[in-house]
């Protein structure tokens, strides 16, 4: 057992005192010390010897255990992308009910409301037939952008749907986020897919059938609109959700092939609809002229190049040839024409020399050559031209129209 100078040497020591600071140090004996009183009900006691110091341990390990975690916690809480964000915009927004053919488009708004900024990564949608608005490279903290996405209802009733996706980086996490644009595609008139052919002047009959969901609209309505001064269009409703559509061409001036456009209109009540549906007719009504051949198909046209045609013109049987005052071409930029001879003597053929352009937009060309007569008649004559792409060119090669 050590004495009781090496016990107060080792006190001194582990106070960082000197010898003379030692002995200024006032020391309260046991018996004069404070003692706190101990509250009814609890009762003091303390751990044996051989406990107390394992205790002690034990309270130590676990003190240092929850201090070591801390800093974890606080790094995870750092590194964490949304733990300030606020996701406020909606990744669903529905339309609700639309007509086939109309353009279906939403922007979802994207709004940083974070302390870090978003690296916009790349955006997506399912279909190529979606477009989508592009977005700025990057979102600074505050700021909001918009993620558009649009496409066209089709002729299927139902719902429909356009998806798209936006890949986000936030302080290094990449995350996706999904929207979705919703609509109903609702009833309308199931229209044939040709064009609604009309000979010799008498009135054509068509039964139109709804289809779709019947609770969209309550009647609807036929309109020749611009092509009023050669077709007349009547619709009469008929039982089961049927319609009687009778088309007739005038017995105005017009005269050979000519086309015309009906409209449809949808009616909720007396409030129309806003939704229209288009239909396209054609009539072969005899007149003073025959034309040989009666419409021109132009085909096999490469882009650029130029092609001669010819029409002969004669009269009707046990007719004159009729004077032709001037020749009206629809579309001057791809077709011009020329008669030979210039003034027709009667009774004998006109020839009507045409040259068509390739030129424009590639794909189908249609359009007319109209013959204003001395007696009032217009006579039409349409055309139709395919439009393909220029090959490309051969080195050591020349292309010729």
């Amino acid at each position: 057992m050590s004495s009781k100078g090496d016990a107060d040497s080792r006190l001194r020591a582990h106070l960082g005192e000197t010898s003379s600071e030692a002995k200024n140090r006032m020391t309260i004996p046991p018996e004069l010390q404070p003692k706190m009183p101990t509250p009814p009900g609890i009762r003091r006691t303390s751990f044996p010897p051989c406990l107390s110091d394992i205790a002690r341990v034990f309270m130590s390990m676990a003190i240092s255990a929850i201090l070591a975690a801390i800093p974890a916690w606080a790094a995870a809480a750092a590194e964490d992308p949304w733990g300030e964000a606020k996701t406020l915009e909606p990744i669903v927004h529905d339309v609700g009910p639309v007509f086939p053919g109309t353009v279906v488009a939403y922007e979802f708004p994207l709004i940083n409301d974070s302390t870090q900024a978003w690296d916009i990564l790349d955006s997506r949608t399912s279909c190529t037939c979606i477009l989508k608005k592009a977005l700025p490279p990057t979102i600074a903290p505050g700021e909001r952008a918009a993620f558009g996405l649009s496409f066209y209802a089709s002729d299927a009733t139902g719902d429909e749907n356009a998806r798209g996706w936006v890949l986000k980086r936030i302080a290094g996490a990449t995350t996706s986020c999904p929207f979705v644009v919703q609509c109903h595609v609702c009833d309308y008139l199931d229209l044939p897919r040709t064009i609604m052919r009309i000979d010799s002047g008498k009135p054509a009959l068509l039964t139109l059938k709804r289809a779709g969901h019947p609770d969209r609209w309550t009647r609807v309505e036929v309109d020749a609109g611009a092509s009023a001064d050669r077709f007349v269009a009547s619709l009469v409703p008929r039982p089961a959700d049927t319609w009687d559509l009778t088309v007739t061409a005038t017995t105005g001036k017009h005269r050979g092939d000519f086309k015309g456009r009906l409209t449809f209109t949808f009616f909720d009540g007396d409030r129309a609809l806003d939704h229209r549906q288009k239909f396209d007719v054609s009539a072969r009504l005899a007149g003073s002229l025959v034309a040989s051949p009666s419409s021109v198909l132009i085909g096999g046209v490469l882009l650029g190049q130029t092609r001669d045609m010819c029409v002969v013109l004669r009269p009707q049987a046990d007719h004159p040839l009729p004077a032709i005052a001037s020749v009206e071409c629809l579309d001057p930029d791809r077709m011009q024409a020329t008669l030979t001879p210039t003034v027709a003597p009667h009774g004998e053929e006109v020839r009507l020399n045409l040259r068509f352009h390739a030129v424009g937009a590639t794909g189908k060309a249609s359009s007319g050559v109209i013959l204003h007569l001395d007696n009032g008649e217009l006579f039409h004559i349409p055309y139709l031209a395919a439009i393909a792409e220029t090959p490309p060119l051969v080195p050591g090669s020349s292309a010729t129209p």
